[in-house]
């Protein structure tokens, strides 16, 4: 690692570690230094007498604005973060604006690092998640989807309004048992370490500092808690706000390993219903446009990506399929299910013709004519069909003692790569 032509430090500082020689270097030579009143304070020892000292300011664009300014006038500059920047941190942030061959990045012990060792966790046995900063890109919600008896989570939280929250959250969700660490201030003079159970808070409860990190060690209230977590496709139809039109737990999972999801990957769900597949890609980790024109169901679909906390991951529209299809200015999918308008052989074309190539098309229906319009589409850009049949066990007419198995949804798949 070197600060040669780099024009961006990105320091992570912690109050009572001494910053490395490289950083110290560049620090000597920097025209600037921008972050919060607390990190500036920490590196100031480092700083010569005429640097310029910039404060952060909200919204976070206004500081990029300002670095782009130094850029612009070929300043040095260093960017002072809390713990690494590149865990839940600004580097991500100012990678994304600023070509990382001019930036260099070094980092100092993370939060998590430090509750691990405090707890006694190993990092790899644990989940980690931050709520601190925007609401849609790190909702507390997304919580649930790593939710299980026995799961040891380590939330980077903003407030004491978040850890309420969190807490009121889990008790929400029958896991009221689970023992929260609260850490703030960790490895600091004024350290303050908290243990109590998530039932024991309260949301008038009166928290005194910000930037909380809480150790969840999880624990279910009861049996049905702790079959809650589906770590696959296929999560209970309950799970989900519907009108009773949901593809069922067993197709959906089968629907979902020819979806092929991946992290990152588009996928554009027509006719998406209550979102139940959609959802379920994004769990993923891919990202999602759900198409639904009924207003109910476009609803049902928003409370149910907030159920997830899947807003940084689902876009959902309400207007009709075609149009969506006809809008050029939509970002090309990888894939495209159309759960609903198998049919209509317009519509159909339209989502064909919207995959790049290497794209792939999954049709689903439930009807005879919806078979037919599949075999058809078939023949003219290939693919494979297949039906899916789930049958359950039912009393036979007029007998106590014997059941047959009762077909209760027949599920016809058209699946095609686009050349």
């Amino acid at each position: 690692m070197n600060d040669k032509n780099k024009w961006l430090l990105v320091l992570g500082v912690r109050d009572g570690y001494d910053l490395p020689p490289i950083a110290k270097k560049f620090l000597k030579t920097a025209d600037g230094v921008i972050g919060s009143r607390r990190n500036l304070a920490l590196v100031t020892p480092s700083l010569p007498a005429t640097t310029m000292q910039q404060e952060l300011t909200r919204p976070f664009a206004n500081n990029i604005d300002w670095l782009k300014k130094m850029k612009i006038q070929h300043k040095k500059i260093a960017f002072v973060a809390t713990g690494d920047p590149s865990f839940f941190g600004a580097a991500k942030i100012l990678r994304d604006s600023f070509d990382h061959k001019g930036m260099l990045v070094v980092p100092a012990v993370s939060i998590v690092s430090m509750v691990a060792a405090t707890i006694g966790w190993a990092i790899e046995d644990s989940i980690t998640l931050s709520t601190h900063g925007s609401d849609v890109l790190r909702p507390i919600a997304q919580l649930v989807r790593h939710l299980h008896h026995g799961a040891k989570i380590i939330v980077i939280a903003r407030d004491g309004a978040q850890l309420a929250a969190i807490a009121s959250l889990l008790k929400e969700k029958k896991f009221g048992d689970s023992r929260l660490t609260i850490f703030a201030n960790l490895g600091e003079d004024n350290e303050k370490i908290t243990q109590l159970p998530a039932s024991a808070v309260t949301a008038s409860q009166q928290f005194e500092m910000d930037f909380y990190t809480i150790a969840i060690d999880a624990i279910a209230d009861n049996n049905a808690a702790r079959g809650q977590l589906i770590t696959t496709a296929g999560h209970p139809v309950d799970f989900f706000n519907h009108d009773g039109q949901i593809t069922k737990p067993e197709t959906r999972a089968i629907i979902l390993s020819k979806l092929q999801p991946a992290p990152k990957k588009i996928l554009w769900d027509i006719g998406a219903g209550a979102g139940s597949v959609t959802i379920e890609w994004a769990l993923c980790g891919g990202q999602a446009v759900a198409v639904e024109e009924k207003k109910n169901r476009y609803d049902n679909i928003i409370t149910n990506i907030a159920q997830f906390g899947l807003q940084n991951h689902v876009i959902a529209i309400n207007e009709s399929a075609e149009k969506f299809l006809a809008n050029k200015k939509n970002q090309q999918p990888d894939v495209v299910f159309v759960g609903g308008g198998v049919s209509n052989k317009k519509l159909m074309t339209m989502a064909w013709r919207s995959l790049p190539s290497h794209g792939r098309l999954v049709s689903a229906s439930h009807s005879v004519e919806g078979q037919m319009a599949q075999h058809e589409h078939q023949q003219q850009w290939g693919g494979d069909i297949m039906t899916i049949s789930i049958a359950e066990k039912k009393a036979m007419t007029n007998s106590k003692k014997f059941h047959a198995m009762t077909t209760q949804q027949q599920t016809t798949l058209h699946i095609v790569d686009k050349k």
